[in-house]
């Protein structure tokens, strides 16, 4: 960087041979690797523009190498997510979840999900151009790691807006969610149980789209089996699920959940904890029988 190779690749994502934009790409993505200073230095070069351009019209080389690129300045600052934004790259990345390879598809999750933390400005952008369907699909028919981070934008994208969790819910992306929970990947499991805990919040209709996918028994197996992470958000998801309605509480109960919650109470951390005896509390509500199942289990 010191010694002004960033102008010189840049150029070459506009001018160069096909080879050549590919390796620019490449060795901007590793340059911006780690660094937000160096970040901030390729995007004042003008990177991104460029890049986005050959995420749209490159070859599938280029197009991976790009993605990474925009990855990893993504993961930065609020300043360099909207220059990204702003240069049309979300528009291109939702393109290549549908139509780029796989390798591409998993870089470009990576980069929408840096997108889609923390601004609703840049959550509703990507929801405009798209992209929840498309996430739904990598989610249910991708590689393992285009799944975990489909899940991860799916759920930064769920995050403080029933909106968008109707957007999501709509695009069938519950079912796939919960496919994980099963199926998936530890990472994937903890990504999807932090989809479902948004999802879950503040909508009976929601809830009762997630527990007709089956979720609670799958929440129930990840709270008992599942990474401390998993645990912490299995438990907040269920203690949602159970928030005023008989029904779903007693859905709850029978899948087995309360000795699951009840061992989380002595073994889980402390966020474990709170979520855990959250749920409980929901579930001892209005409930004789209920109650005596959780007194049973020795809370």
């Amino acid at each position: 960087v010191d010694a002004g190779a960033v102008p010189a690749l840049v150029a070459l994502l506009s001018e160069g041979s096909i080879t050549a934009k590919e390796n620019s790409a490449m060795a901007l993505g590793n340059l911006a690797y780690g660094s937000d200073d160096q970040c901030g230095v390729i995007v004042d070069a003008g990177a991104v523009p460029a890049l986005v351009a050959l995420l749209s019209e490159g070859s599938m080389t280029a197009k991976e190498n790009s993605a990474t690129a925009l990855g990893h300045f993504a993961s930065g600052s609020g300043d360099q997510c909207g220059a990204i934004v702003d240069a049309g790259a979300v528009q291109a990345l939702v393109a290549v979840l549908s139509e780029g390879s796989m390798t591409a598809k998993e870089r470009s999750t990576v980069a929408l999900g840096h997108l889609s933390y923390g601004s609703d400005d840049r959550r509703g952008v990507i929801v405009d151009a798209g992209a929840v369907p498309a996430l739904v699909a990598v989610l249910s028919e991708g590689s393992i790691t285009a799944k975990e981070n489909s899940a991860r934008a799916l759920g930064n994208l769920a995050a403080g807006s029933d909106e968008r969790c109707g957007v999501i819910v709509d695009a069938g992306a519950v079912q796939a969610l919960v496919a994980v929970l099963s199926e998936g990947s530890m990472t994937a499991k903890e990504r999807s149980t932090v989809a479902l805990g948004h999802l879950s919040y503040g909508s009976d209709d929601r809830r009762g789209v997630i527990v007709d996918a089956g979720a609670v028994p799958a929440l129930v197996a990840v709270l008992s089996e599942g990474s401390i992470t998993a645990k912490e958000n299995s438990a907040r998801a269920l203690g949602n699920l159970a928030a005023g309605s008989d029904e779903r509480c007693g859905v709850i109960v029978d899948a087995g959940s309360v000795p699951a919650l009840v061992a989380v109470l002595s073994e889980g951390s402390i966020t474990a904890k709170e979520n855990s005896a959250a749920a409980l509390s929901y579930l001892a509500a209005g409930s004789d029988d209920r109650r005596g199942v959780i007194v049973d289990a020795g809370a």
